[in-house]
């Protein structure tokens, strides 16, 4: 029986000549009964007839054998070598057609991969002409006679190009916000015609007929007296049609006024940020205005968000509180607008309301699923400042930083990165924010970038112990704050200063810091101003007042870990440990990313003699201040007296 292997039957393999002939030697032997030769021995001794009978039977079939025997040995020697070389050919000629079927087999897999292939190709294109949403711009129209001044078709459509390009690369945006990847990231391209039929021919039909792009055309011509101006129309897929003149006959200008017109009508919400960027806050106000309701959802987010900015950076009364309503229409209008979230909540904390920008920031990670979710870890930097997961929002700041080189922050935050040297501080990285700050890029003549350094040196100063120099900076801090850019964004900076004044002995000015808020924002309900007002009563002697603001302010932000870590330092002080320890377990509870409480309790775990549990303490607050110098040191020397 043959073996099927999938091309047909295979042939036993033939014998060898050595086992044929053995084969043939059994054969012959079988044919001798050895039954009848034992009974017909036993007989012969019995009777002499039997034995002569069987001696003459005996005699003839050894005849007989011995003929058998050489006729088998001579169709050994002749007919099996022939049948065998047969079976051999019939084996070669097998493996031969099995190799050929092999061979024909391979190749038509590979003919069937290679169509497989061209049909994925082709799907691919198709797929990505459906999503195509690139902008391009066809050669324009110029007479023939403004050819001599260098006014071709293809010169203007190149110019324009570079306009379109330089307004895109202008806009600071991260790629988390939106996908970019289609209209206008680096997308844009000039297209003019071109002979022969390829790929790139098919690939733009199929754009042509399924895709979404935009694209631009337009004309040139001469106008004015004399001809000596130049006009431009520019027109584009869904764009209307729109004609800029120039008596003085400047490209340039007509370029740069018809691509901001054309980047504007086509990516409405990148527009927006453009003018943001280059502090053209009326024009932001404007153009969202002018946009918002025949935008899609993506750009009516953006123009909402822009716009709130650009209210905000415009600094007008009640600033704050107009752009928390454009955030929260963002927010209605995109549920998973998370720039959206993390501007409300600054908005909210800015107004006096950080309870409730701690919900907004426990709303924003169940939309997300969770954290890390769909909300980008940059999306929660108010919600992180404000609960003190001072870790997160400084890799957030250095991620935004690194993605559009300078920073999310607008004209009023002050340069991001004099905001990374206050986490720095805050995380007690003393060196590290005096190099920042030494190495930081910031305007000296703008008002919040001057605020901002002046309050992270003030921190700087406080945690190296100087409190005089700290003094000076919160002077500088207060010249600041009287700009509107200044308190609208951070009203509570001032309030800081008021410890520092107070333990230098200027009285007055540390009221005055508590106040700052109240006087020119009209609200004085913040948590940080109601724990340092707290403070300074408790430094002046006045215990039962300072607890009443202590627990004014918890009050205020249940879910705020300071004003608790606040009140836990006063209480130790007062030698009150089981309630200091219980304000450290809150604090700890509501912000259990802060190293400071957790520092806190250690020391007064290791006071009471508790030293396992005050490692405990310290080992937690190192995984969140891991470069704090007395945080290590506070945890050597404990271990070494174990």
């Amino acid at each position: 029986m043959g073996i099927e292997d999938g091309f047909g039957i295979l042939e036993d393999e033939p014998e060898s000549a050595s086992e044929a002939e053995s084969s043939a030697e059994g054969e012959l032997a079988a044919r001798v009964d050895p039954f009848a030769a034992a009974l017909a021995t036993r007989l012969a001794a019995a009777h002499p007839n039997v034995a002569k009978a069987m001696e003459e039977f005996l005699h003839a079939h050894r005849k007989q054998v011995h003929l058998q025997t050489a006729y088998l040995g001579e169709e050994v020697e002749h007919e099996w070598p022939l049948q065998l070389a047969h079976l051999r050919n019939r084996s070669t000629e097998g493996s031969l057609r099995r190799i050929g079927m092999r061979v024909k087999l391979a190749f038509q897999v590979f003919v069937a991969l290679l169509a497989l292939g061209a049909s994925l190709g082709l799907l691919i294109m198709v797929y990505d002409a459906f999503h195509s949403r690139s902008v391009v711009i066809d050669a324009f129209e110029a007479p023939a006679s403004m050819a001599a001044d260098g006014y071709v078709g293809r010169v203007v459509a190149a110019g324009l190009l570079d306009r379109l390009t330089q307004l895109q690369a202008a806009t600071r945006t991260v790629a988390e916000k939106r996908d970019i990847s289609g209209a206008w990231n680096h997308e844009i391209s000039l297209q003019l015609p071109e002979a022969g039929i390829s790929l790139a021919i098919l690939e733009q039909v199929l754009k042509n007929r399924f895709g979404h792009d935009t694209h631009i055309s337009g004309e040139l011509v001469r106008s004015g007296p004399n001809a000596q101006g130049l006009t431009i129309t520019v027109r584009g897929t869904g764009i209307l049609p729109k004609t800029f003149t120039d008596p003085n006959g400047k490209l340039d200008d007509l370029l740069t006024q018809a691509g901001e017109y054309l980047y504007g009508e086509s990516q409405p919400g990148l527009m927006a940020r453009y003018l943001l960027d280059m502090n053209r806050n009326d024009e932001v106000i404007a153009f969202a205005k002018q946009h918002l309701n025949r935008a899609t959802t993506d750009d009516q987010a953006e123009l909402l968000q822009f716009w709130g900015n650009a209210v905000t950076a415009k600094a007008a009364p009640n600033a704050m509180t107009e752009a928390l309503s454009l955030y929260q229409q963002e927010i209605k209008v995109k549920p998973d607008a998370w720039a959206g979230y993390n501007s409300a909540m600054l908005a909210l904390y800015d107004i006096g309301r950080e309870e409730d920008a701690v919900k907004l920031g426990e709303q924003e990670r169940k939309v997300a699923g969770g954290r890390p979710g769909k909300a980008p870890e940059n999306f929660y930097q108010n919600y992180d400042n404000v609960i003190y997961d001072l870790g997160a929002v400084r890799a957030s700041s250095l991620a935004d930083i690194a993605a559009t080189g300078s920073g999310l922050v607008t004209n009023q935050s002050g340069a991001e990165i004099l905001l990374v040297a206050q986490y720095d501080v805050q995380l007690h990285e003393a060196d590290t924010a005096r190099l920042r700050l030494k190495t930081a890029s910031w305007d000296e003549h703008s008002a919040a970038d001057t605020a901002q350094a002046a309050y992270t040196q003030a921190l700087l100063a406080e945690e190296n112990g100087d409190l005089a120099a700290a003094a000076q900076f919160w002077d500088e801090l207060a010249s600041a704050y009287s700009n509107p850019l200044v308190y609208i964004e951070n009203p509570t900076y001032l309030c800081w200063a008021a410890p520092t004044y107070e333990k230098t002995g200027q009285h007055a000015k540390a009221d005055a810091a508590l106040d700052a808020p109240a006087k020119y924002l009209g609200i004085a309900t913040f948590t940080d101003c109601y724990r340092f007002r707290a403070d300074v009563l408790e430094l002046r002697g006045d215990w039962r007042a300072a607890e009443a603001w202590y627990q004014k302010g918890e009050a205020l932000g249940p879910s705020i870990p300071t004003t608790y870590y606040s009140y836990g330092i006063a209480l130790a002080k007062h030698g009150d440990l089981t309630r200091a320890a219980e304000q450290f377990k809150l604090a700890t509870d509501k912000g259990p990313h802060w190293a400071d409480p957790l520092k806190a309790w250690g020391d007064l775990l290791a006071q009471q003699q508790k030293p396992k549990e005050a490692l405990q303490k310290y080992d937690a607050a190192l995984k969140f201040a891991p470069e704090w110098p007395a945080l290590k040191a506070a945890r050597a020397t404990l271990a070494a007296a174990r």
